[in-house]
């Protein structure tokens, strides 16, 4: 149930190809791609995605500001595989390459990563990664982990003890106290 993965549909512009079994006729022209789509014996357009990590990702996220309706290189999920020796993972996809770098700690429980760009940034991946932390020996224990985009490497943290146990989320915590 858990094994899904990210890919990637590529539908072409041109699909007057011809009608056939999908072994030679490959509609897809973009460059850097292993989609393909082609026209089955009936003409009906059919299209297989290309994988973009091995790893399951749950709520992705990319630089929106930056690249919202445009071609994107990076996006930043949790995992999905609750069968992992550490289930608590943030994982950055480059679909270019389709390789990945991930962040856990042992017991921790990551919620949704929130790209956050360098401000003037240029590069796609120049921010900062956010992302709220629980961890499963302690259930009042909370976390703000603060990564280097292009690295992935923790830049810092502030912890605190919630007034009581707080509950896995996957898309983070928020208060607010006037």
């Amino acid at each position: 149930m858990f094994r899904g993965r990210p890919v990637r549909f590529v539908v072409p512009v041109d699909t007057s190809g011809s009608v056939g079994s999908g072994s030679s006729d490959n509609l897809v022209k973009l460059e850097g791609t292993k989609a393909r789509a082609w026209r089955n014996a009936e003409g009906r357009l059919c299209a297989s995605p290309e994988l973009l990590c091995h790893l399951g990702c749950e709520t992705p996220r990319f630089n929106y500001p930056l690249y919202l309706g445009k071609k994107y290189r990076y996006f930043y999920a949790i995992s999905s595989d609750v069968d992992l020796e550490q289930p608590g993972t943030l994982i950055k996809v480059d679909t270019y390459t389709k390789t990945q770098i991930t962040w856990s700690e042992s017991g921790a429980f990551p919620s949704e990563p929130i790209f956050v760009p360098r401000t003037d940034s240029e590069d796609e991946d120049d921010g900062v990664v956010l992302s709220a932390v629980l961890w499963a020996d302690n259930p009042r224990a909370v976390a703000m982990v603060a990564l280097d985009a292009k690295s992935f490497i923790e830049l810092g943290r502030v912890l605190f003890e919630a007034p009581g146990p707080v509950p896995k989320c996957l898309h983070g915590w928020y208060a607010s106290r006037y």
